[in-house]
């Protein structure tokens, strides 16, 4: 689904320094703007300037990371892609499909432009593997590895049979995945979308 990214894209984008407010809509709750930096990194914050209670919408996500576009999916609307020109960083994935306001569900991270706790890295072998201590099947072929009460998780190619620690070192992350809530992944019960939104 994706196109080769533009490297020089990729890395202008993840080295903007963020700053400044952005417009607020009516009922929008106030984010704060992410701070200066040397380029955007996921931890067990979030991503930037995005909070639980962040605005799912295309404004209030172009607003918090300018120079980036953010575009909803057409077969799923509680899924927001962000990224520059055809190659997406990151989506957020709205707590509630057709509430925005309702905050984030979930981030999660598609690109190598961005970096995750541990030196973490799309496309890169998982290092500290030590620091997982549960995996889950999410969708085909994805196993999402994490430590219990963390928010940031790692998604690698492999699903049915438990994956051990060496097994999972050998395998590229796939998606870095941070959780408002603290893993192990529990479904609000007034979510009705997908655990794992489909590429």
């Amino acid at each position: 689904m994706r196109r080769a990214p533009d490297r020089m894209a990729i890395v202008g984008v993840a080295l903007i320094a963020i700053a400044g407010c952005h417009h607020r809509h009516p009922g929008t709750p106030a984010v704060a703007p992410a701070n200066r930096g040397p380029g955007l990194e996921l931890t067990e914050r979030g991503l930037g300037p995005i909070t639980v209670d962040t605005t799912v919408d295309i404004p209030t996500l172009e607003a918090l990371f300018p120079g980036t576009s953010a575009r909803e999916r057409e077969d799923q609307p509680d899924v927001i892609d962000v990224g520059s020109g055809d190659h997406t960083l990151f989506y957020v994935v709205a707590l509630t499909t057709g509430q925005p306001d309702d905050g984030v569900y979930n981030v999660q991270v598609v690109s190598p432009a961005l970096i995750g706790p541990h030196g973490w890295r799309v496309g890169a072998p998982l290092p500290a593997i030590g620091r997982l201590d549960a995996c889950e099947c999410w969708g085909t072929g994805i196993e999402v590895c994490y430590q219990t009460g963390t928010h940031v998780a790692v998604a690698v190619a492999t699903c049915g049979v438990a994956p051990t620690v060496s097994d999972l070192g050998t395998r590229p992350i796939l998606r870095l995945i941070w959780n408002p809530r603290p893993w192990p992944e529990t479904r609000p019960p007034n979510n009705d979308g997908g655990v794992m939104p489909a590429e």
